[in-house]
């Protein structure tokens, strides 16, 4: 009797423990969880579903039933929320979780600005250091006329045969005399200005071609150079430029006397200096005074800087030697220039703003910037490519 009642005890005893057990392996601990919790300091919301429920991923579950919350990382301290009960916890539990959708690729796409709608960059010419040899000259036109315009025919001599393709585009372009720099008044180079361009159509003999003129910007000539079409874009993308970088507007477009706004202007740097296409640069005035204010110095000093000024090439080397020997020399803005097109030595650029009337010889200034400047920020935007 006695042994069938212990083995009745350890029945019911292995009947409880097994009880117990599946409720300790099915239903861990998250019985007994508090049904809020008090915030400390440093906690976030995947830290209290760790520390009440083993898995930090339930957030977004606590999140949805604490609603006074906006943000899972930032909680006020002493606030109370909301902890799941029994039942919610068992059915969160059971969710399948699902891997986040992958957000789409998206591109970086550069914003430059456009120039198209101020400039037929076809016509954009450039600044050499040295002579150019042309490919070609016109050598006369194919009907009797002093102006050649869009579908005209022209001869044309090529100095060799090799390198003439039928059918190749090709720039008209006319040669300056060399131009001396504003500077040191010594000659510097020479301004190819573009006048047009022709497509090559037919050999006719001893080195003379048919060729058709297209587009014309300027008046057509005979003896007017063919040279290789080299297009930009209009699309720039502007770039800050080394505050320390200075340079001088050596020629203007078609040799004007006073620059303004669209006008194209040639540099006397080019990519060996640091100057590149997008580089934005200051016009800049150099004064010795903050400014010539004649409330602030006497008449007497402003007079003998104009004085001094008249003698324009002595004028501006000794500030370009000022400059280079860290001399306190005061600017002015005057405008802003972009750089279109750049070449080891020179560049070409184009006058965005014009604060008032600039001249051959100006000086420019390098542009630095975090973010970009008004001024660019309200010029028609492109994509850059």
């Amino acid at each position: 009797m006695m042994k069938q009642d212990c083995a009745n005890r350890v029945s019911v005893f292995a009947y409880l423990l097994a009880i117990v057990c599946f409720i300790s392996f099915f239903c861990p601990a998250v019985y007994a969880q508090p049904r809020q919790h008090v915030i400390q300091k440093g906690d976030t919301l995947s830290g209290i579903c760790e520390k009440y429920y083993g898995d930090p991923t339930l957030w977004p579950e606590l999140m949805k039933l604490n609603p006074s919350i906006t943000n899972p990382t930032l909680l006020r301290v002493g606030d109370v929320i909301t902890l799941f009960g029994k039942e919610r916890v068992r059915d969160v539990a059971s969710l399948e979780r699902k891997p986040a959708p992958k957000s789409p690729k998206t591109e970086h796409v550069l914003k430059g600005i456009d120039l198209a709608d101020s400039l037929d960059l076809d016509s954009l010419g450039y600044f050499s250091l040295v002579e150019v040899a042309p490919l070609g000259r016109i050598e006369a036109f194919a009907a009797t006329r002093l102006v050649v315009s869009n579908g005209d025919e022209v001869f044309v001599h090529f100095r060799s045969r090799q390198g003439v393709k039928i059918g190749e585009p090709l720039a008209i372009a006319k040669i300056s005399e060399p131009i001396r720099h504003p500077i040191t008044n010594k000659p510097f180079g020479y301004v190819v200005s573009v006048r047009g361009s022709l497509t090559v159509k037919e050999y006719v003999q001893d080195g003379l071609y048919l060729a058709q003129v297209g587009k014309t910007f300027a008046e057509v000539e005979i003896d007017d150079v063919v040279i290789p079409r080299q297009p930009v874009g209009a699309c720039i993308l502007p770039r800050p430029t080394d505050p320390k970088l200075y340079g001088n507007i050596v020629a203007v477009e078609e040799n004007r006397l006073t620059i303004g706004r669209h006008t194209i202007v040639y540099l006397d740097g080019g990519f060996k200096d640091g100057i590149h296409q997008g580089s934005v640069f200051d016009v800049v005035r150099l004064h010795r005074k903050p400014v010539l204010d004649f409330k602030r110095y006497p008449m007497e000093d402003i007079s003998k800087e104009v004085v001094t000024a008249l003698g324009k090439e002595t004028y501006l080397e000794d500030f370009m030697r000022e400059l280079t020997e860290g001399k306190k020399i005061y600017e002015s803005s005057v405008g802003k220039l972009i750089v279109i097109e750049s070449r080891p030595d020179t560049a070409v650029g184009v006058v965005l703003v014009g604060k008032e009337e600039l001249a051959r010889g100006a000086f420019v200034k390098g542009m630095p910037w975090v973010e970009p400047p008004d001024f660019i920020a309200s010029l028609s935007t492109c994509i850059v490519k």
